[in-house]
């Protein structure tokens, strides 16, 4: 698997269909990648807004629940954030809100 660099579109937004598509097994859902890094700063807080359960969420290295979470606080400092996505599954937005 490879990285590539993509860029957000004005409006923030990301094309989706663009990303890369990573498919280990013939039997197995075809999954996209984004992997981005967040600076929290003093006093400001970072959200995750989980959608579904077809999107998996991993917050510096740790897996973070989907679905049944609805906001994930992140402590002051850098995060490396990394979200897979099924691609023929997920039907939603997922953001992260910087306060």
């Amino acid at each position: 698997m490879t990285q590539r660099p993509i860029t957000t579109k004005v409006d923030a937004k990301l094309p989706i269909d663009e990303l890369d598509r990573f498919q280990p097994h013939r039997s197995s859902d075809a999954i996209s990648y984004i992997r981005f890094e967040v600076v929290v700063g003093d006093g400001q807080v970072a959200k995750q807004v989980m959608p579904t359960e077809n999107i998996y969420v991993r917050v510096d290295e740790r897996p973070t629940p989907g679905g049944g979470v609805s906001d994930a606080k992140l402590e002051t400092g850098a995060h490396r954030v990394v979200v897979g996505i099924i691609r023929d599954q997920f039907k939603g937005k997922w953001s992260m809100l910087i306060e």
